[in-house]
């Protein structure tokens, strides 16, 4: 009766280690293997943002923390109202902010062309239409404020 109760004992300590390791194994390969793994397509429409779609087939939603590359169609935006009470929250278009923000220019040819007209002290406000969610409906504007390059004073001496 003492060897069968040794005996199990020893059974049960080879069961609980046996059961560790495969534990550790297949943790550690499973981390290895999350590590070294490649997004897929599968695994990136997971991870993409899920917006609501218009009747015109245009996304829209919020942009807050989403990947530039997966930005709504139409984003969301808050702008003064076309009646000139008060804010309106609605969208902007995202092609139109990306070429009146410069986010569209794709060498630096056309970034020195677009910072040369949208910047320092002679460029302009920019104002674009904050629509509903379907696209069209125009509820008021978004004003871009100009980058304003800093200006220095050679020579000066301090007060």
């Amino acid at each position: 009766m003492g060897r069968n109760r040794w005996m199990s004992r020893k059974t049960l300590v080879l069961i609980s280690t046996s059961a560790v390791s495969v534990a550790l194994f297949f943790g550690v390969s499973g981390l290895a293997a999350s590590a070294s793994s490649v997004p897929t397509p599968l695994s990136e429409a997971v991870n993409a943002p899920l917006y609501q779609t218009n009747a015109n087939g245009q996304t829209y939603g919020s942009a807050a923390g989403v990947a530039f590359d997966q930005r709504p169609d139409l984003i969301l935006a808050v702008g003064q109202s076309a009646t000139g009470s008060g804010y309106v929250t609605g969208y902007v278009l995202k092609a139109q902010l990306d070429a009146d923000t410069g986010a569209d220019v794709t060498t630096p040819a056309e970034a020195l062309a677009w910072d040369a007209t949208h910047t320092g002290p002679n460029a302009a406000p920019i104002s674009i239409p904050v629509y509903a969610n379907d696209g069209t409906t125009v509820l008021g504007t978004a004003t871009i404020q100009p980058a304003q390059t800093p200006t220095f004073t050679t020579g000066a001496t301090a007060p």
